[in-house]
């Protein structure tokens, strides 16, 4: 598995699995997937020095109403997102999954 991305990042001693903050925001935001792909992703990105969980969406989202459903979950603090990111369109793969690699360089 070269080159593999984790989905898996550690802040604050704890493990935070993004696709589970992904599966519970697509489960509360998105009412119907019919649109033809995936419309949102969690990424985490570095800047200053400090690890950023950032939503990448299609969707009329903002970050409060993003960590008000994480919140209402029962996610701590650490997995609260400090920015949304709205594009047209996620990048995919060549199998229809999310291009992580390619999303992140968006930033």
């Amino acid at each position: 598995f070269a080159a593999r991305r984790d989905r898996f990042i550690k802040m604050g001693g704890e493990m935070i699995s993004l696709p589970q903050l992904e599966a519970v925001l697509r489960q509360n935001l998105v009412e119907e997937e019919a649109q033809g792909g995936p419309v949102l992703a969690v990424d985490a990105v570095a800047e200053g020095g400090q690890t950023l969980l950032v939503l990448y969406t299609t969707l009329p989202v903002t970050c409060a109403q993003a960590n008000a459903v994480l919140h209402a979950e029962g996610f701590s603090g650490l997995h609260m997102l400090r920015r949304v990111c709205h594009l047209e369109s996620l990048p995919l793969l060549g199998s229809g999954k999310i291009d992580y690699r390619r999303l992140s360089a968006r930033e």
